[in-house]
């Protein structure tokens, strides 16, 4: 199948405010991003938040197709931009982020159609790090368990697979998109990864200045489904560890294709805690001591030395 012969992919941009908060320029770089893009049936469409410092304006001299009115918040504006979609794949580019190349598109439809898969993830650049070098980072959906496993720029699914589980759930502010991945992994959704880079995005989102809220949602979304109380939802989030009577439920409802990635993290993790458990030496204050299966052997700066049962 050639690139003529693909399906049309849907790229949502949520905006509110553009120039009034500075983003002009990077919603500039943003659209120019999508428009350079190789692949020849890509439909953009920006969903506006009822703006009124001209950006509707901005938005009419550039030629978009836009949506505004108002919305309760992000996750609201990206489910109009799921139900106004006319392709079959969908991905989402924040207003301030960017694709890493012309061919970004064209990888994650090909690798898509490929594979059949419900949605794709390729590698993204960490920008505008403050005194250091764009970071590239490689993601691995094995993670989704306890922290979100992909870049929310660098990923693409299918309009249907969002539509099935319920679109995104408005009651979170920051982890909405973690939410939906997790469910399309338990509902046993084959998600593949593409190791390429496709997305840049820029340092100083509303993840970043709430990292506190994220991580509380991040742990709700764990909670909620898992249906388990919270204080095991925090641990796993905090341990990056799924106890292994629960994996091994979960792990029948992975898609056949992606049980050897969850696998892996699972066994690296697993690994990790052993050895952990094993022997750890910690430095407290001038004072060292050494775990042994659960028993702390306590060495302070003098002879003398105690053994505490953990």
């Amino acid at each position: 199948m050639t690139q003529q012969n693909f399906p049309r992919v849907t790229i949502v941009t949520v905006v509110l405010n553009l120039i009034q908060n500075n983003r002009e320029d990077m919603f500039r770089r943003c659209v120019q991003s999508i428009r350079q893009q190789t692949y020849p049936h890509i439909e953009h469409i920006v969903i506006d938040g009822a703006s009124t410092d001209g950006t509707v304006e901005l938005l009419q001299s550039m030629g978009l197709t836009f949506f505004s009115e108002k919305d309760t918040g992000i996750y609201d504006a990206m489910n109009k931009g799921i139900l106004k979609a006319t392709g079959q794949y969908i991905a989402f580019m924040n207003s301030d982020d960017y694709y890493a190349s012309p061919t970004a598109v064209a990888s994650m439809v090909q690798k898509m159609v490929e594979t059949n898969a419900d949605g794709a993830y390729g590698r993204a650049y960490i920008v505008g790090r403050p005194g250091k070098k764009d970071l590239l980072k490689s993601y691995w959906i094995g993670q989704a368990f306890y922290r979100m496993p992909v870049c929310h720029q660098a990923f693409f699914c299918t309009v249907a697979s969002l539509k099935e589980q319920g679109l995104f759930d408005t009651s979170f502010r920051i982890a909405g998109d973690y939410n939906s991945i997790y469910k399309m992994v338990m509902n046993g959704k084959l998600i593949v990864p593409v190791q390429e880079k496709i997305a840049c995005f820029v340092l100083g989102g509303i993840s970043t200045q709430l990292i506190q809220k994220s991580k509380d949602e991040s742990i709700r979304v764990i909670e909620n489904n898992l249906n388990i109380p919270l204080s095991v939802a925090q641990t796993i989030a905090q341990n990056k560890y799924v106890p292994f009577r629960l994996y091994r439920q979960l792990r029948k409802r992975l898609h056949p294709k992606m049980v050897s990635a969850f696998d892996y993290v699972f066994l690296k993790q697993l690994l990790y805690r052993f050895i952990h458990s094993v022997a750890t030496i910690h430095l407290r204050k001038g004072s060292r001591y050494i775990q042994l299966f659960g028993i702390r052997i306590i060495g302070q700066n003098n002879p003398t030395t105690r053994i505490e049962k953990e």
